[in-house]
C-alpha cells in the first residue's frame, strides 16, 4: 500500500446528531481527537462537514426542516457560523487549528 499523505473525511449531519437531534459537541470533540491521531502519523486531513442547516435550525429553534431552498440556505448561513465555532473549539482543545475553505464552481 502506498504511503498515505492526505485523507478526506466526510462527516454527515446524522453522525453529528445526539439522541435529541441536536449537533453534539462531544461528537465533534471525538472527531477532533481522531483527526489529531491521524495527523500525528504525518497525514494531512481535510474535513468536509455537513450540519450547517441542523445548527441553523437549532439556533432558530425550529423542529422541522423547511422545504423551500431559500429557507434552507438562510438556515445554512446561520448554522455555518455555529458549526465552524464548534469545530474551532474542539480542534483548539486538542492543539489543532481549524479553517474554512469556500468553494465555487469556477
Amino acid at each position: 500500500m502506498p504511503d498515505v499523505k492526505r485523507v478526506i473525511l466526510k462527516i454527515g449531519t446524522s453522525v453529528l446528531l445526539d439522541s435529541e437531534q441536536r449537533i453534539s459537541m462531544s461528537k465533534v470533540e471525538s472527531f477532533a481527537r481522531q483527526i489529531r491521531s491521524i495527523k500525528e502519523l504525518s497525514i494531512d486531513v481535510i474535513v468536509v462537514s455537513s450540519g450547517a442547516i441542523a445548527c441553523g435550525m437549532e439556533t432558530m429553534e425550529l423542529s422541522r426542516k423547511p422545504k423551500e431552498m431559500a429557507r434552507k440556505q438562510a438556515l445554512a448561513s446561520i448554522g455555518q457560523i455555529v458549526l465552524m465555532k464548534m469545530y474551532m473549539d474542539a480542534f483548539a482543545n486538542v492543539g489543532l487549528k481549524a479553517s474554512q475553505i469556500l468553494l465555487t464552481h469556477e
